[in-house]
This record gives structure tokens, sequence and C-alpha cells, in this order.
């Protein structure tokens, strides 16, 4: 009976040596660095993620080349890590928070690093991504973020691909418009209400003032309150609301735009800057002495 429970708690060690083997290999063998070029004096921007995070992102500018540098450094230098190859990218992408599963990918541009293959040392790759067209403008909202990345991915057999991201923030500047013109509109009912307002431009700078008429034609109902204001969808809106707490709805799309700057813009320490790029045209400021939008 004593032989038959000692091989018993070697079969049940043995049992619990291999399950923990299995799990190891499942382990991440390796931390990945990212290094981005011609950042020292970069201005930086502090963005909240939905878990409450904050993090410093790199402010790029229009079509910024994006480079730099990845290290992958092996936790336990005695063991190799076999690959079926290395890539880095950089992607564009909309993710919205209700539907996580789903995320659209505007840009996406690849660099083949290494080939299938095994690394027994820490290992340094340099990549480039140069003239990148950045449409958009970086955004991080309650339901939504548009974000910029250089995510690394190093391709595995038998265990998850290990990947990691390096986030960049990156704003546009704009000449101004060389036709803006005034927005008019009409919204009532039929022998109640007839209104017209008129705003004085459609296209408005990111410092800029919406200034507009409202004309009461006809009045047949008592308005409480007026609300005018605009979205972050770039939609202009005008909301009235009755006596009843009945509202009325009028909307019209605007768009905003950032001005240039002919200066490098400053930060608040070690006097850092941005500029836009050699090969972009960027306007005068205008004369109202505020630097940036």
């Amino acid at each position: 009976m004593n032989h038959l429970g000692k091989r018993d708690t070697l079969l049940e060690l043995s049992g619990v040596v291999c399950k923990q083997n299995f799990f190891s290999s499942f382990t991440n063998p390796c931390s990945i660095e990212f290094e981005l070029d011609n950042c020292q004096n970069r201005k930086t921007i502090q963005v909240t993620s939905e878990k409450s995070k904050t993090e410093k992102l790199f402010v790029f500018v229009g079509n910024e080349p994006v480079s730099g540098k990845v290290h992958i450094n092996l936790k336990d230098k005695s063991k190799k890590l076999q690959h079926q190859g290395i890539k880095v990218e950089f992607v564009g992408q909309i993710e919205l928070f209700y539907d996580r599963g789903n995320h659209y990918e505007f840009t996406s541009l690849v660099r083949e690093l290494a080939p299938a293959g095994e690394l027994v040392e820490n290992k340094t790759f340099t990549f480039d991504f140069m003239n990148v067209e950045k449409q958009y403008e970086s955004y991080n909202g309650t339901n939504a973020r548009l974000r910029y990345m250089v995510r690394l991915s190093i391709a595995r057999n038998y265990a998850p691909n290990l990947t990691k991201e390096n986030d960049i923030w990156v704003i546009n500047f704009n000449k101004p418009p060389e036709v803006n013109s005034n927005i008019k509109m009409e919204v009532g009912i039929e022998d109640c209400l007839h209104i017209e307002f008129e705003y004085n431009k459609s296209k408005y700078h990111l410092k800029d003032v919406i200034i507009g008429k409202i004309y009461f034609l006809l009045v047949r109902i008592k308005i409480k309150t007026i609300h005018n204001k605009f979205s972050v969808k770039y939609f202009l809106n005008l909301a009235l609301v009755d006596e009843d707490d009945k509202k009325y709805f009028k909307q019209q799309e605007i768009t905003l735009w950032r001005r240039g700057v002919s200066k490098p813009l400053q930060t608040n320490n070690n006097q850092s800057k941005i500029e836009a790029p050699p090969t972009q045209e960027v306007p005068e400021p205008e004369t109202s002495g505020d630097e940036s939008d």
C-alpha cells in the first residue's frame, strides 16, 4: 500500500510539473520598447483613457515622418524565442466603445522586420514611415476615439502572438478657406411659428466666435428658452422650447479648422516646440495675437 501511495504521489507531482511547463510556454518571454526619432524636444499631450489612466503622447503635425527603433529584450537569455516573423505597422483606426470587437482602420502600412526564425539575444530594429498621410486629427471622446499607433507584432506557432502598441497624437494645420459663405435657414410650424436665422460664416477656426442673428417673423406659441450650440460632430443646432416644454430643432453642418502658425509652438517646460513640416504651406497668423489654435 505504501508503495502504491508513493507511486501515486510521483504521478501527481509529475502532472503538476507538466501543467506548469504548459502554461509557462504562454507567458511573455520578452519586453518590447519603442524609441521614436526626433522626440527629445517634441511637444506632448496628456490623454486620459477609458479606464481613467493618463499617458503622455508625442504630437505629430501633418505628414511628418514617423520613424525610430524598437528594442526586443529577452527576459531569459538562456531560452530562444522562436517566431514566424516580426513586423511593424503604422495604423490609424477609429474605435467605438460600444462596439469594441470592430475597429475601422483607415490607414495601415506594414514593414517586415525579420523572416521566420529565432531570437537568441536582445535585438533592435529600425523602422521608417515616410510621408504618411494622416487625414484626420486624433480624437479621444466619451464614446469613441480616433488613434494613430506604431504596432510591433511577433508571430508564433503554438503560443499567442506578441504585440506592443505605441500611440502618437496627430494635429493638422489648415490654410484659411477661400470660400466661407454665410448660413441662412428657416424653421417653422404652419400658422404658429416662423423663424429665420443667419450666421456670418460656415467655417470657423478653433478659436473663432460664432456670430448670428435670429428673426422671429411669426410667433403664436410662448417660447421659454433658446439654445444655440454646436456639437463635436460639427453641427450647429438651434433649439426652441415653448412653455409646454415642446422642443423645436433645426440643424446645420459647419466646418472647423485649425489655423496654421508661422513660428514654433512653445511648451511650458524646456522650451519644447513643434513646427509645421517644411513641405507644408503654413499661412501667416491672424492679427488677433494668439499663436495657435
